[in-house]
């Protein structure tokens, strides 16, 4: 009976369109979003619906543990706001300098990855396919070669476009590569709006270099570049670097 099916294919299309509007109220958004995602939903159901269970959901406050503000005397604020998050206290020994130049952060990072004599983590939001990120990955190759652990991490949306042939070599060195929340994965693997924009390479655990670049010529390299994405990095040395790990 064909009146039957298209019967109920209406009703579990107004189904599934009811639950995800109940889903889009109950999510923290500003008003003009929570009402745009309706809109959607109810001007194209079988397109929304999708897009909203790929790209719609925030992610989970019960995986987090709630933070508490101790009215302390603001001598203190700081110490407690910092153990409220769970971050260490502060300590001496360490050694920290600012990069503000794509030059020097460039410079800075090929002297972190060379100081590497037993393990090198990295982990980056965008490796990108031109001859800075080539070069740093050959750089990363040489310390693979020499016996170095190397491990690295690799965002599937910002690295997306990376350098292949670099990465093939650096594999063949012994590398490990993994790519962070592909974009084909299961039901249970994630979302597609939740990236790792992570920037850090750490080496041996002592010494440190992150911040706000990813490592292609639009971020930093050996020689200035007309239109550089302007941004800071540093490097960090010292007992504060475990942290990291």
């Amino acid at each position: 009976m064909p009146w039957l099916s298209a019967h109920l294919t209406i009703v579990a299309s107004g189904f599934v369109a009811m639950v995800t509007s109940a889903l889009i109220l109950r999510q923290r958004r500003t008003p003009q979003a929570t009402l745009a995602w309706l809109l959607f939903v109810v001007l194209l159901p079988y397109v929304a619906v999708p897009v909203f269970a790929a790209l719609g959901f925030r992610k989970s406050r019960v995986r987090f543990d709630s933070v508490s503000f101790d009215p302390s005397p603001a001598s203190d604020l700081h110490s407690r706001m910092m153990q409220n998050y769970g971050l260490p206290g502060a300590r001496a020994g360490n050694d920290f300098h600012l990069l503000p130049g794509g030059e020097a952060a460039w410079a800075a990072l090929l002297v972190v990855v060379a100081s590497a004599q037993h393990r090198l983590d990295i982990t980056l939001y965008a490796l990108e396919d031109d001859a800075v990120g080539r070069a740093f990955c050959d750089a990363v190759t040489e310390r693979a070669e020499a016996g170095v652990a190397i491990r690295m991490i690799l965002d599937s949306v910002g690295a997306l476009r990376r350098p292949q042939q670099a990465i093939a070599r650096l594999k063949r060195a012994g590398a490990e590569v993994r790519r962070y929340s592909p974009l084909l994965h299961g039901p249970w693997g994630g979302h597609i709006n939740l990236r790792n924009h992570r920037k850090m390479v750490i080496a041996d655990g002592a010494q440190l270099w992150a911040g706000g670049r990813n490592v292609g010529a639009h971020y930093l390299g050996p020689q200035p570049s007309p239109g550089c994405w302007q941004d800071l990095s540093y490097r960090l040395s010292g007992p504060v670097v475990g942290d990291f790990n």
